[in-house]
């Protein structure tokens, strides 16, 4: 479930980061999606079971797109 996680919230989180960079700017948006990212890790950490780790995996990708949408 790895890649396909990966590929599904990058798919879906690149166009999003780049109209909002586009609006808001990309410093603001880069600082956002670090943010994002690094909350999903830390949760990844504190998961406690699979669903838990499945969801803070995917939290955690979605912060990962924004490093190339600009």
């Amino acid at each position: 479930m790895g890649v396909e996680d990966y590929l599904l919230t990058s798919t879906v989180m690149m166009p999003i980061y780049g109209r909002l960079a586009d609006i808001y700017g990309r410093r603001r948006i880069l600082l956002i999606a670090i943010s994002v990212f690094l909350t999903g890790a830390i949760a990844c950490g504190f998961a406690h079971s699979m669903p838990q780790l499945i969801a803070a995996t995917c939290c955690s990708k979605a912060g990962e797109p924004a490093k190339r949408s600009g």
